[in-house]
C-alpha cells in the first residue's frame, strides 16, 4: 500500500510539476503565472509527501514535513492570486486581498519552520512505528486549525468568483467555468472532511485532490484557450476609464466587457462572455461620417440618443498569432453634436434657418453644374419684403425679425425638396429653382407672393401688418452663362425693375427690358 501512495504521489508531483513549467513559459498570458505558481506548489506538497512514506529517517521525516509546508502555507495565497488572474477585473480590494493573504502565508511558513520553539501550528509531532514504515502523528495546535479556516476562506472566494463567471457566460465559456466551479468543490469538502475530522484517516488526500484539479483545469483551459483570456493590465480599462470595452477571442467569442460597454448594449442585447459579437454588431445603427475616424453608429433610447465610435485593436501572442481584439467604444455625441453646431453656425443664417449667403452661393453652383450636365434649367430668384425699413421703423427690430422668420418659413414651404433658398442680405432672399421652365417658375413664385400677401402678420400690440415683396427673375442659358455672380445680378435688376414699378410683382429678367 505505502509503495502505490508512493508512486501514485511521485506521478503527481511529476505531472504537476510539468503542467506548472508549461504555464510557466506561458506566463506573459494572464492566469498562467498564478496557475504554475499554485502547481509548483502541489508539486512540492505531493513530492514531500511521497518520500514520507519510503523513508526510514525520523530527522528525515521532520525535514521532509517542513519541506511539504514551502507549498501548503503558500496555498491560500496562491488559489486567491489565481481567482482573480480568471476572473479577469481585479479591482483595488483585490490587492489588498493578495497583501493580507501573503502576510497569513508568510506567517504560517514562518510558524510550521519555527514550531519546535512555540507548538503553535503542531502541539505535538510524534514519531510512530508501523509494520513497514515510519508514521508522522501531528496533534494540531491553534495555528493550525486558522490555516484550514483561511484555506476554506480561499477555496469559498474562488467558488464564489466560478459562481460569477458562470452566470455571465455562455457557450464554450460557460462549459470553463462550469468545470472550474465543480472542481472547485471537491477540495472544499475534503478540507471541511479533514478539518472536522469527521473521517479520521492516516493519508493526506489533499496532495491527490489538487493535482486531480489541476490536471483537470489544465485540460480544460488548453482546450478553451483560458491562458490567453486577459492581462491583469486590463485593470486600468476596466476600472478606470469611461469608454466601453469588450475583448473578443480569435473566433469572435466575447471574452470579458466592462460595465461602461454593457450599458451601450443593453437595450439591444445583453452581453454575455462566450457570445458572438457580430450578430451583435451587425444590429447597430451604423452612421456614414467623414469627420470621425472608425465605425460610428448611434443608439436610441427611449426619448434621447448616443452616437458611439467604434475602434479595435488586433491581439497577438508573442510569436505573433492571433489571438483576438479588443474593441473599444468611445461616446462622442457631445462632439458629433459640437460639430453639428459648428457647421450649423457656419452654413445656416442664425435668424431665420435657412442657409446663410456663403452657403447658398456653394450649393447653388453644385445645382448648377449638376443641371448642365442634365440638361436641366434653372431660375434665379431674387426676393426683398417691401418698405421693411418703415416696418422697423414703426414696429421696432423684434417684430422685424419675427417677420423674417414668418416670411422665410412662407417661402421655404412653398418650394420644392431639390430647390434651394438662402438668405441674401437683410431682407432679401435668394432663391434657385431647379429644372424649371419660365411658367413653372411664375407659379411657384406667384404662390409665394400671393400667400405673403395674404398672410396676417402681428406687431406688439397684436395689429394686423401688411407685408407684400417683390421678385425678380432670371433663367440662364447654362451653356454659356454659369457664374453664379453674374445670374445673380440680373435677377437683381429685374428686382429693381419690380420695384419701381410699384412693388408687390414678379418681373422675369430679359435683355430688352434692360
Amino acid at each position: 500500500m505505502n509503495q502505490f501512495i508512493f508512486l501514485f504521489l511521485i506521478l503527481t508531483s511529476f505531472i504537476t510539476l510539468s503542467i506548472g513549467g508549461y504555464a510557466f513559459f506561458r506566463k506573459h498570458e494572464s492566469s498562467a503565472l498564478p496557475f504554475a505558481a499554485l502547481m509548483f506548489a502541489v508539486s512540492i506538497h505531493a513530492f514531500g509527501y511521497a518520500l514520507e512514506h519510503i523513508v526510514i529517517n525520523q530527522d528525515v521525516m521532520l525535514y521532509l514535513l517542513k519541506f511539504e509546508y514551502i507549498g501548503i502555507a503558500f496555498f491560500p495565497l496562491l488559489i486567491v492570486w489565481f481567482t482573480i488572474a480568471i476572473k479577469n477585473e481585479e479591482k483595488r480590494q483585490d490587492s489588498l486581498l493578495l497583501i493580507v493573504f501573503f502576510a497569513f502565508s508568510l506567517t504560517t511558513f514562518f510558524l510550521v519552520q519555527t514550531n519546535d520553539f512555540h507548538h503553535l501550528y503542531f502541539n505535538e509531532v510524534n514519531i510512530l512505528f508501523g509494520e513497514k514504515r515510519l508514521y508522522l502523528e501531528l496533534i494540531r495546535g491553534s495555528w493550525f486549525y486558522v490555516q484550514a479556516v483561511v484555506l476554506i476562506c480561499a477555496l469559498v472566494f474562488m467558488l464564489q468568483n466560478s459562481l460569477k463567471m458562470y452566470r455571465k457566460s455562455t457557450g464554450y465559456y460557460k462549459v470553463k467555468a462550469k468545470s472550474i466551479l465543480i472542481a472547485i468543490c471537491f477540495p472544499i469538502v475534503i478540507g471541511v472532511v479533514l478539518t472536522l475530522e469527521v473521517l479520521p484517516s492516516p493519508v493526506d488526500f489533499f496532495p491527490m485532490t489538487y493535482a486531480s484539479i489541476g490536471i483537470i483545469w489544465f485540460l480544460d483551459f488548453q482546450k478553451h484557450g483560458i491562458f490567453q483570456m486577459m492581462p491583469v493590465t486590463y485593470k486600468k480599462i476596466f476600472e478606470e476609464v469611461s469608454e466601453g470595452v469588450v475583448v473578443v477571442d480569435k473566433d469572435n467569442l466575447i471574452v470579458n466587457y466592462n460595465l461602461a460597454a454593457f450599458d451601450v448594449f443593453k437595450e439591444e442585447v445583453k452581453l454575455m462572455n462566450g457570445l458572438n459579437i457580430k450578430p451583435i454588431l451587425e444590429k447597430l445603427s451604423f452612421i456614414e461620417n467623414d469627420d470621425y475616424i472608425g465605425k460610428v453608429f448611434e443608439v436610441r433610447y427611449r426619448n434621447r440618443f448616443k452616437i458611439y465610435q467604434l475602434k479595435n485593436t488586433d491581439m497577438y501572442d508573442p510569436k505573433q498569432a492571433y489571438q483576438g481584439k479588443i474593441i473599444v467604444i468611445n461616446d462622442i455625441t457631445k462632439e458629433i453634436d459640437a460639430g453639428r453646431v459648428l457647421k450649423t453656425l457656419a452654413t445656416q443664417d442664425s435668424l431665420t434657418g435657412i442657409s446663410n449667403r456663403r452657403h447658398f452661393f456653394d450649393r447653388c453652383k453644385e445645382k448648377i453644374e449638376q443641371a448642365r450636365i442634365e440638361h436641366k434649367s434653372v431660375s434665379c430668384v431674387l426676393m426683398d419684403i417691401d418698405h421693411f425699413k418703415l416696418v422697423n421703423d414703426t414696429h421696432g427690430h423684434l417684430v422685424g425679425d419675427n417677420i423674417l422668420k414668418e416670411v422665410s418659413h412662407i417661402c421655404y414651404e412653398t418650394l420644392r425638396p431639390y430647390d434651394l433658398m438662402g438668405r441674401y442680405g437683410g431682407e432679401e432672399f435668394a432663391i434657385l429653382l431647379y429644372d424649371t421652365s419660365l411658367t413653372d417658375s411664375h407659379q411657384i413664385i406667384e404662390r409665394m407672393r400671393s400667400e405673403i400677401s395674404a398672410h396676417h402678420f402681428f406687431n406688439d400690440e397684436g395689429e394686423v401688418i401688411n407685408i407684400t415683396v417683390s421678385f425678380g427673375i432670371h433663367q440662364p442659358n447654362l451653356l454659356v452663362e454659369d457664374d453664379m455672380s453674374i445670374i445673380l445680378r440680373k435677377a437683381d435688376k429685374s428686382l429693381y425693375q419690380a420695384k419701381n414699378e410699384g412693388r408687390d410683382r414678379i418681373i422675369f429678367y430679359s435683355e430688352q427690358s434692360v
